[in-house]
């Protein structure tokens, strides 16, 4: 299944609206990254989402569901967050964040420790979430 799929099969699914690519191309300009093509797949679908127990960040006018915005955030607040990735999602646990490479694959990193390799894939990712 690919993303767009797994996405519609989620409990409860709500979305801000599809992304258009001039709004996708700024989120990438201010983070200095470019969106894994799977992740832009989403974002121009959905914006970004909010189902049963998850809430996907993507390109949206709420800061606290953009991944850019909060990517930008995170970077102040955490000396060891990697430059050559971006929030997909915040657990709101312990700090724990959910981050996106530009390949695509997918890790888990909280306060004061590297990033861990989890999916290779958002899709993998909300598939086995």
């Amino acid at each position: 299944m690919n993303i767009l799929e797994i996405i519609k099969s989620l409990k409860d699914v709500r979305s801000l609206g599809g992304a258009n690519e001039i709004q996708i191309l700024e989120a990438e300009s201010l983070i200095g990254l470019e969106f894994s093509d799977e992740f832009k797949e989403y974002v121009k679908e959905y914006g970004a989402v909010s189902a049963y127990g998850l809430e996907l960040l993507g390109v949206s006018r709420s800061k606290r569901l953009d991944a850019a915005s909060v990517t930008l955030e995170e970077r102040e607040l955490n000396e060891n967050f990697p430059n050559d990735m971006y929030v997909v999602e915040n657990l709101g646990i312990d700090g724990i964040l959910i981050l996106q490479n530009e390949k695509g694959e997918v890790f888990e990193i909280s306060t004061n420790t590297k990033p861990k390799k989890i999916y290779n894939s958002l899709a993998d990712y909300l598939l086995n979430r």
